[in-house]
This record gives C-alpha cells, structure tokens and sequence, in this order.
C-alpha cells in the first residue's frame, strides 16, 4: 500500500471531488480539485468554489504531471489523451448522476478503474462507487410540520411530458397529505449552494422523483435527497410510493473515501506488478 498518494480530480462534478479530496487530505494525501470556471456557472458550489485558469487539455496535462492518480468525473473523452501523455499512470473514470448512461457511450478502455454510482447500470470490470456526502456540513434539525420541497431538476429541451408527469404526481401527491409544495427550478432560481442549509431547516420532507431508474435492480438517491436526509427531512420517493427516513451509512463521504482509496492502491499495486 502507498502511504502517500497524490491524487488529481478532473472536474468538480456535484461537488464529489471537494469531498472526496476533504477526506483523504485528512488522511494525509495529496489531492488536487481542477475544476474550470465553466464548470460552475451557476455557484451550486460557491462554498468551494475554484477560480483558477479554464480547463483546456493541455492545462490539465501539465496540471497532473506529479499525480500518481488522475480521477476523471463524466469527461470520458479526457481519459485516451491522458493514457497517450501517461502510460504509466493511474487513471480513474467516475461516473455519477442523473446523466450517467449518456456519459457511459463513450466509455474508454484506457481507465484502470471505472466507478459507476448506479447498481443497476454495472457491467463486466464498472465498480459500484456510491455518492459521497459529507455530514459535517450540513445541520440536522428536528422536522414535524407539513412543508414540501422538490427541486425542479434534470429536464433538458423537449421533455415537457415527462415534466408534466412528475409535476402532477408530487401535486397530487402533497395536496392528498395536506403538504404545502415549495417547487424550486434548478436551473432558474436554485441559488448559491449555501442557500441549501437554510432550505432544508425551513422544510419537513423532501421529493424525490426518478423515473429514469431500473427499480428491479437499484435503489439511489439524488445528492439533494441525501442532504435532505442529512438535515432530519423524511423523502419521498416517486414514482415507487415510499417513504425513506434513515441517511444510508455507505453513502457517508469517510466510508466512500476509504472504499476508493483501497480501489487506488489496488491499481497502483497492478501497474507496479505489470
């Protein structure tokens, strides 16, 4: 096992790489989050926010040279340039959230370890990695009132129906409860990442709508749902009806953090044995 790693992240997709990168620092690696401004249009992270140089190619190859890691998050066609300028490295291809399978259709065979945060989309060589989240930073609080929250999120040009669909079902849903429905826009008015604590202490429950999972084969939750948990907010899950309380121990950023760095020295073990 090497006892101490320099690990470089690829782009601050969700926030997983700061929490990945806060947990194993602590550990006493090196790690590095390049994340270029075009990332974050928003400020979703404005708590972590990097304000370095935009991402090209070639900033990022001079960026990783001392790596003994380089940690892709969902940009698959990064990985080929690194194996062609460092054969000898550890690459890591990571994919999370809602857009997984249209990032796995350019899956590359030059990764050492692919991470997939779904069960249900595993195939031969992926490696279940589940969504970190870090607890330490967000504030549970006692929730015994009648507020809803969704976030309005993961709707792209054209899907009007399946909109619709999940609009109505969540109003149907909290007008059959009594809940009162706060819905938030994402892409419109979901605000600067520090906004979230405020949320969730102002809310009882917590929406979660994903119809874009194989429910035979997987359970997942969105990062917002795992925070709201966090929080002390039940969530509902739709369309399957249930109710979920309890914040799952495995997706707690120190156990995922000890899990991939088992997975990193496995790697570097390999590379070194040939």
């Amino acid at each position: 096992m090497n006892n101490h790693l320099h690990v470089s992240h690829i782009v601050n997709l969700c926030n997983i790489p700061n929490i990945l990168a806060k947990c194993m620092r602590r550990m006493g690696h090196k790690v590095d989050v390049l994340m270029g401004n075009q990332a974050d249009p928003l400020n979703f992270w404005e708590y972590q926010r990097y304000t370095g140089p935009l991402m090209s190619v070639d900033y990022i190859l001079g960026a990783v040279r001392d790596s003994y890691i380089v940690h892709v998050h969902a940009w698959s066609a990064l990985i080929p340039c690194l194996r062609d300028y460092y054969p000898d490295k550890v690459l890591v291809m990571h994919y999370h959230g809602q857009d997984v399978e249209s990032y796995m259709r350019c899956i590359s065979e030059d990764a050492d370890l692919i991470f997939c945060c779904r069960d249900d989309l595993n195939r031969g060589g992926f490696i279940t990695v589940k969504n970190p989240v870090d607890l330490s930073w967000w504030r549970w609080s006692r929730h015994s009132g009648r507020r809803a929250l969704w976030v309005q999120s993961g709707y792209k040009e054209g899907e009007t129906e399946r909109m619709t669909l999940a609009e109505d079902l969540i109003r149907n849903f909290c007008r059959s409860e009594g809940f009162q429905l706060h819905v938030l826009k994402r892409r419109i008015d979901y605000g600067p990442y520090r906004r979230m604590q405020w949320l969730y202490d102002n809310h009882d429950v917590y929406i979660e709508f994903q119809d874009y999972v194989n429910y035979d084969r997987c359970f997942t939750l969105s990062m917002t749902a795992l925070e709201a948990l966090a929080c002390g907010l039940k969530v509902y899950y739709l369309p399957e009806q249930r109710w979920i309380t309890e914040f799952p121990v495995d997706q707690d950023s120190w156990v995922v953090a000890e899990k991939v760095l088992q997975l990193y020295n496995q790697a570097l073990a390999k590379r070194k044995n040939g």
